[in-house]
């Protein structure tokens, strides 16, 4: 559940951000000149503007809730759910800021939908996606065949290791992982 919430609060807040700064930006007027007097006219400009400094804060949040979901969710079902913000900021621009969307990018926002809910269909259900990547551990801590029954009964602990040390190496490396050795001797 804390994913979905997660994910919508996301959405939600990044298309505020992206509704309000466009509301703000648009009242300003075209940018044309970009030297130094007109970047700073420009940072004068945002800084001076609720509607431009809700929608930055409204993007900040929808970033930290961003980093929240990566920490709870996989990236490839993260990152494609909050693709619905397209969705939204249509949505918004259509009826909050009275821009005219031609029907063509009614379809886009169809497939983006459509997208979205492949992506997270495919998968797991939400609520069995492990937060982190595990070590395999299928046969690694099994006891050896005919052990006492505690080993057996340690061995399905979750995290027993039988003391196994489990390291990285790349298949065919060249180089070994410890540096033990020195070449410069």
């Amino acid at each position: 559940m804390l994913k979905w919430t997660l994910i919508l609060f996301n959405v939600v807040s990044g298309s505020c951000g992206d509704i309000l700064c466009a509301r703000g930006m648009s009242d300003g007027g075209e940018l044309s000149h970009f030297g130094p007097s007109g970047i700073a006219n420009l940072i004068r400009y945002i800084v001076t503007r609720r509607m431009i400094v809700l929608g930055g804060i409204s993007y900040a949040l929808s970033f930290f809730s961003l980093l929240w979901l990566l920490s709870v969710a996989e990236l490839s079902l993260a990152v494609p759910a909050t693709a619905l913000s397209f969705v939204v900021d249509t949505l918004g621009a259509r009826f909050l800021l009275r821009e005219h969307v031609p029907w063509k990018r009614w379809a886009g926002v169809l497939c983006v939908t459509a997208g979205v809910v492949l992506t997270v269909r495919s998968g797991p259900p939400l609520d069995t996606i492990a937060a982190k990547p595990q070590i395999a551990r299928a046969g690694a801590a099994l006891p050896a065949r005919g052990s006492s029954p505690e080993a057996h009964s340690r061995a399905a602990a979750p995290g027993y290791s039988a003391g196994f040390v489990t390291r990285y190496e790349p298949p065919n490396s060249a180089i070994p992982m410890s540096s033990t050795s020195n070449p410069q001797r």
